[in-house]
């Protein structure tokens, strides 16, 4: 499996907004142009949380927003299982038509607002060649 859509985000925020507030958290910029939390899942929960609680419901194990910059790409690679009954989700803050997910020998572009359950032991990454960032928000759910 690679990502599958699981449902599309609602709420009473705008995407823009809910972009807009991962923008301003620290992100440790990489030397191939993507930005991404450093191990601070209670910073991004406190953000995201009140607003994702209808879609994103249970208990947030992990949490971190990935930003590939312009020109950017987030290199090819594989993390760990997760543990049994948790499940990964991608929630789709921004994108443009030239941005592309790499997942499983397969490239695809996610709708903006989708959210995606993902299998993190599949090979993945991402490039964007578009006119602006994407950004995704990744959360760990404890079903």
């Amino acid at each position: 499996m690679g990502y599958t859509l699981v449902d599309t985000y609602s709420g009473e925020r705008s995407l823009n907004y809910l972009a807009t507030l991962a923008t301003t958290l620290q992100l440790q910029e990489s030397l191939t142009g993507y930005e991404a939390t450093s191990n601070d899942t209670e910073a991004v929960r406190r953000l995201f949380q009140p607003h994702l609680k209808h879609l994103l419901d249970g208990q947030w194990q992990f949490a971190m927003v990935v930003v590939v910059k312009l020109q950017g790409h987030l290199p090819v690679h594989r993390d760990g299982a997760l543990p049994n009954g948790t499940k990964r989700h991608h929630l789709v803050l921004q994108t443009n038509p030239r941005y592309w997910d790499f997942v499983d020998g397969q490239w695809l572009q996610l709708k903006q607002g989708g959210i995606y359950e993902f299998d993190p032991t599949k090979e993945h990454g991402a490039i964007n060649w578009g006119a602006e960032a994407g950004i995704r928000l990744v959360v760990d759910i404890v079903i």
